[in-house]
């Protein structure tokens, strides 16, 4: 295979990973933006959870401030119901009796209900805080490791670039601007191969008679249908 031809080869491949680092570079900031969302989601449960505890406490609160209300009701008239002389006001006093004795009644089941939910709500705020505290040191390392690999990827370019430029002044000069436009397209490789039975690596499809006799030649040549540079790599040319 001819020199230029192996020239172009090694500037591809350098140049191929550079093209690799700089999506891989350009994804950061996207799974950066993934993980700190997955943080929020966790740390929103959380904060759901405690207030779902809030209002628990808040209901039970405000069931026995009814209940005292009711108890007191209750005491007064209890109180006031033997210096009664009406029957009709009479029983009317023993009907509100029942009435809130009913009514207290009522709200300590809720209050029971209450407690429980309000059991049920504290488990769960353990559990959003568990998750939340594990997903944090996850989220912290994978970000940590995410701006350290940054760094890596960005050192790796800078010393990519450099080889580039100079496996760059290896290669002939009328080959670089087709292969450099080639590249810039980011569709597949610059530079792809003459498979068997005549086919381009890159589209798959058949090479000409006339480009693939150049080929054999050992020439590097233009593949008629997607116009990326082919080489043969059966010749010893």
């Amino acid at each position: 295979m001819k020199r230029s031809i192996l020239d172009l080869i090694a500037l591809q491949n350098v140049d191929l990973r550079i093209r690799d680092l700089e999506t891989r570079l350009k994804n950061i900031p996207a799974e950066r933006a993934e993980l700190v969302a997955e943080f929020e989601v966790v740390k929103k449960a959380l904060a759901a959870a405690e207030s779902q505890v809030k209002q628990t406490e808040m209901k039970i609160r405000t069931i026995e401030g009814e209940i005292e209300a009711a108890k007191a009701h209750l005491t007064d008239i209890r109180l006031r119901s033997p210096s009664i002389k009406k029957v009709a006001e009479y029983n009317a006093a023993m009907a509100d009796i029942a009435s809130t004795e009913k009514k207290i009644s009522q709200l300590e089941d809720s209050e029971i209900e209450a407690m429980e939910s309000l059991e049920k709500a504290k488990a769960g705020v353990e559990r959003a805080a568990r998750n939340y505290r594990a997903t944090g040191r996850s989220v912290q390392k994978e970000v940590r490791d995410l701006d350290a690999f940054k760094e890596t990827i960005r050192a790796e370019l800078e010393t990519r670039a450099a080889e580039s430029a100079e496996l760059e002044k290896k290669v002939a000069i009328a080959t670089l601007p087709a292969y450099k436009r080639l590249l810039a397209s980011g569709k597949g490789s610059p530079v792809g191969t003459v498979m068997p039975g005549g086919l381009c690596s890159n589209c798959s499809l058949k090479i000409p008679p006339m480009t693939l006799v150049e080929a054999k030649k050992g020439n590097l040549v233009s593949c008629d249908n997607c116009s990326h540079l082919v080489y043969d790599p059966n010749c010893t040319d």
